[in-house]
């Protein structure tokens, strides 16, 4: 089954707006800067400057449940303007939410805030009747958005629902996720060249069944099929190697054994994702009689934007088939959270 994606929008460092965002990355652009915060290391007992790509000038000054507020309003606002959308049609969708998840102790009361005061003050922002539908958490980092679409497509083919609006948002430009990943030595920093970047990025879409969408004349921008999600116990939390088995496993699930010509995948300069990427990969050429020929990593731009990042996927693949850049009539998404939660999705052109 295939569900139907419509409006969408997104606020990054690159625009405040989805096809200015795009077509940024497009064109290579690429705008990191320095962050207010440094970590000690320990060894040389000095402090190390961090670069990353906040949102300069839009999100300065603000934190925590503030922050997330703000990003996820440009991006619904920005949603709202991509193309004519009956406002009415907004009280028939259910509202999705898309949050980092809990990644250590330092996480744990920040992230609960978040997931307890969070939904209702986003719904409240919407016009119309939303606050009064259905809303649904999903706290699962980068895959939260695959995880949100797997779900709503099971609503969906149930009968339960006619579609929802996601948002997805995260910020890692923050100590805490800073400090996390620099204790794990998973940081880029001056004197250790590999490692993760932190950005921060929001993204709104309205999805529904194809049905639902051409019944109320709806414009459909593309169709997301072959949603798959697998468990791996061999994650970022767990201390054990990664062999690429997963990765490789869910890349022929979601295609189906055949291979795809492009892809978007969430590497964001972490060794670990490299390294298991990189088993991956062997695997896959000993099974595809055709490997893919692009790769797409938005992180290069963007830095590590967690539970936004696979809807920043979604928003490229569907600005590539509208300026018509894209290798294929198909995208394949691929999106991997630290606690080993991992999701595929197939984008495809309409």
């Amino acid at each position: 089954m295939s569900i139907a994606i419509s409006n969408i929008g997104l606020v990054s460092c690159n625009g405040l707006d989805v096809v200015t965002s795009c077509a940024s990355m497009r064109a290579g652009v690429s705008r990191s800067s320095d962050l207010n915060c440094s970590v000690l290391i320990e060894e040389e007992l000095e402090e190390e400057k961090i670069t990353g790509f906040p949102i300069n000038g839009f999100t300065s000054g603000f934190q925590g449940l503030a922050l997330y507020l703000k990003l996820a309003n440009a991006a619904i606002e920005d949603m709202l303007k991509y193309q004519k959308l009956n406002f009415s049609v907004l009280s028939d969708l259910d509202l999705y939410i898309c949050l980092p998840e809990i990644k250590s102790e330092e996480h744990f009361d920040i992230n609960n805030l978040l997931y307890q005061e969070f939904p209702s003050r986003l719904a409240s922002m919407f016009p119309g009747n939303i606050n009064n539908k259905k809303i649904e958490l999903f706290p699962d980092g980068h895959v939260s958005t695959l995880k949100a679409l797997k779900y709503l497509d099971s609503q969906i083919e149930n009968g339960k629902t006619n579609g929802a609006i996601i948002v997805s948002v995260d910020s890692l430009v923050n100590s805490t996720d800073i400090q996390y990943y620099a204790s794990q030595g998973r940081l880029k920093t001056p004197n250790s060249p590999v490692g993760i970047m932190p950005g921060e990025a929001a993204v709104a879409m309205v999805v529904t069944s194809e049905n639902y969408a051409n019944l109320n004349q709806i414009e459909v921008n593309a169709l997301i099929h072959q949603l798959t999600l697998v468990h791996d116990e061999n994650n970022f939390l767990s201390d054990q190697p990664i062999y690429g088995s997963t990765i490789a496993e869910l890349f022929c699930l979601a295609t189906e054994g055949n291979g795809i010509a492009e892809f978007y995948i969430d590497l964001d300069g972490d060794k670990q994702r490299a390294v298991d990427w990189g088993h991956g990969s062997t695997i896959l050429n000993e099974r595809l009689t055709t490997m893919p020929t692009k790769m797409n990593c938005p992180s290069e731009f963007l830095g590590n934007t967690g539970a936004a990042s696979a809807a920043i996927a979604v928003c490229n693949s569907i600005r590539s088939f509208a300026r018509r850049y894209s290798i294929e009539s198909s995208i394949l998404i691929l999106s991997n959270s630290e606690s080993g939660e991992r999701g595929a999705a197939i984008v495809t052109a309409v």
